[in-house]
């Protein structure tokens, strides 16, 4: 079995557990800075592109982790990994603004549902796969379709409407309404 720990040599001595320590200490820093700042970048950028930028950049990090041999890189990317994850946040806020409130409780509860099922997933590629760097390159892999919401879902209504992009906003309730069998007329 090959650890993060052994392959870094981050074990028995006090020195090398302080370093093993940074990388959860790193890690946690990306989180706390992308927190003060996912909100800005979605309510400037939009909530749709944030989820593509991000999307990629979670994974751009996660594999240069996976093959990276110096420890201060893999910190790097454990940072950026931690900011990414935590701004592509921005892709609830777009299923939030996107659903209706009959269903935004049952939407909002389902894509909770993915960080479980990927805990699970997690626990058990695991299992079968015993280095860290191959158990790094199948996370990766999963994640790559959160990119293709960018592709699949609209743009939130909400942003738009608050940038003054009433045809888009128009247009977009439209595509809804009717993907819902609603008629025009239910839209006015």
């Amino acid at each position: 079995i090959e650890s993060v720990s052994t392959e870094f040599k981050l074990v028995c001595d006090q020195m090398q557990i302080q370093k093993s320590e940074l990388a959860k200490t790193i890690f946690f820093a990306g989180q706390a800075s992308a927190s003060l700042i996912a909100g800005l970048i979605g309510d400037n950028l939009g909530r749709k592109l944030p989820v593509l930028i991000f999307g990629i950049l979670v994974t751009l990090a996660s594999l240069l982790a996976s093959y990276t041999e110096n420890y201060t890189i893999y910190l790097g990317c454990r940072f950026t990994l931690a900011f990414a994850i935590t701004c592509s946040l921005n892709a609830y806020v777009l299923i939030m603004e996107i659903t209706g409130t009959k269903y935004r409780q049952l939407a909002g509860t389902g894509i909770q549902c993915f960080f479980a099922f990927g805990q699970m997933t997690l626990s058990g590629l695991a299992y079968y796969i015993r280095t860290w760097r191959s158990l790094q390159i199948a996370m990766t892999v999963l994640n790559i379709p959160v990119i293709l919401i960018y592709f699949i879902v609209p743009e939130s209504p909400r942003y738009l409407l608050n940038k003054g992009k009433v045809d888009e906003v128009d247009a977009i309730v439209r595509k809804i309404a009717k993907s819902n069998n609603k008629k025009d007329k239910d839209v006015e």
